[in-house]
């Protein structure tokens, strides 16, 4: 779930509670709201760079048990 650095506030956190309570892996940009809440609940990149959150989609797509741990 890409946040914008701009808009760095609760807008988006009915999507990400949703898919938790669907058992999915989230993976979020790390800003105020979520990072400090979330720990081993998420995986967090760096707000607007792309290129961090392709190598963590990736990670968790070939990492089944860090998928299913953060699940």
């Amino acid at each position: 779930m890409p946040i914008l650095a701009s808009s760095m506030n609760a807008s988006g956190i009915g999507v990400y509670l949703n898919a938790m309570l669907l058992r999915k892996c989230v993976v979020i940009s790390e800003t105020p709201g979520a990072s400090d809440i979330l720990t081993s609940q998420a995986l967090f990149v760096p707000p607007e760079n792309p290129d961090a959150l392709a190598r963590m989609i990736q990670k968790a797509w070939q990492d089944d048990e860090l998928r299913d741990t953060t699940a």
